[in-house]
């Protein structure tokens, strides 16, 4: 019989392979110098996605880092990569038990008053993801490379 991966195990593998292909398209933006508006924007939504992830571990009485509006693109890339990290390591701290409760939702998310943890992770990394995919598949530089492609490399 084959070996059986636990849902956390296979969350943190595609949380981390999302993140090193969106930072490589990233890192290329912010090396041909693109600094404007939608690059920062994304940044900034990704920055908060991993913010979410991280409160969904951690309870929500985390306190959210403060992104400024005028961050140019390179601070904003450092940003996330610190916002991943905090929610890496949080996850890694995760046991199967809490991986499995209930938790009360916010406020602004509230589809259901409460969800098992791990679902409500799974909905954070989809959009994550989402957010991703649209600002490549939206970006006006069509010799920058594509997450698909990024993942294959």
């Amino acid at each position: 019989m084959g070996h059986r991966i636990s849902q956390q195990h296979l969350f943190a593998v595609i949380h981390e392979r999302e993140f090193r292909a969106t930072t490589r398209s990233l890192r290329q933006w912010c090396s041909i110098g693109e600094d404007g508006r939608v690059i920062r924007a994304t940044m900034r939504s990704l920055i908060q996605q991993e913010q979410l992830l991280r409160d969904v571990i951690r309870g929500w009485n985390a306190s959210p880092a403060v992104i400024s509006e005028t961050s140019r693109a390179n601070e904003l890339l450092a940003d996330y990569e610190h916002a991943h990290a905090e929610a890496r390591e949080s996850l890694s701290r995760l046991t199967p038990e809490q991986w499995e409760v209930m938790i009360d939702c916010p406020h602004d998310v509230a589809f259901w008053p409460s969800v098992r943890r791990g679902e409500l992770l799974w909905m954070a990394l989809r959009d994550l993801v989402d957010q991703a995919e649209r600002f490549v598949s939206n970006s006006m530089v069509t010799d920058l490379p594509t997450l698909s492609t990024l993942r294959e490399a």
